[in-house]
């Protein structure tokens, strides 16, 4: 996968290389592949459904939320009501994260000039 110590530590986000990282942990310090739910703190979030089986946040419908209880999608992203991603304020985003004209200009004439064309 990797073919030296530096290609796999410039790609330690990377999940196979967190896998790895995590199966290695559990071999060598008989750590329990649960020990994150595990811990009082998750143990007690989960017991009063603060969050879900993946140990990430929700609010009382089920959906994720981050820590100020604005929902977001399982990467992590903001989303509306609809699942579509915005910035943190709410403005529209597209799936790479630029946003979403919203708004309408009028020129001098009165005509109704949008953004997209």
């Amino acid at each position: 996968m990797y073919n030296s110590l530096d290609e796999y530590l410039d790609q330690s986000d990377d999940e196979v290389a967190f896998s790895a990282a995590t199966a290695l942990a559990q071999l060598m310090y008989s750590i329990d592949k649960d020990v994150e739910a595990n811990l009082p703190e998750n143990r007690f979030l989960s017991k009063f459904k603060y969050v879900n089986d993946d140990l990430s946040l929700v609010d009382s419908d089920g959906n994720r939320v981050d820590a100020k209880g604005k929902r977001v999608d399982e990467s992590g992203y903001y989303i509306n009501d609809e699942g579509h991603r915005t910035d943190m304020d709410g403005n529209p985003l597209d799936d790479e994260g630029n946003y979403i004209p919203s708004v309408t200009y009028t020129d001098d004439s009165g005509k109704i000039i949008k953004p997209d064309g």
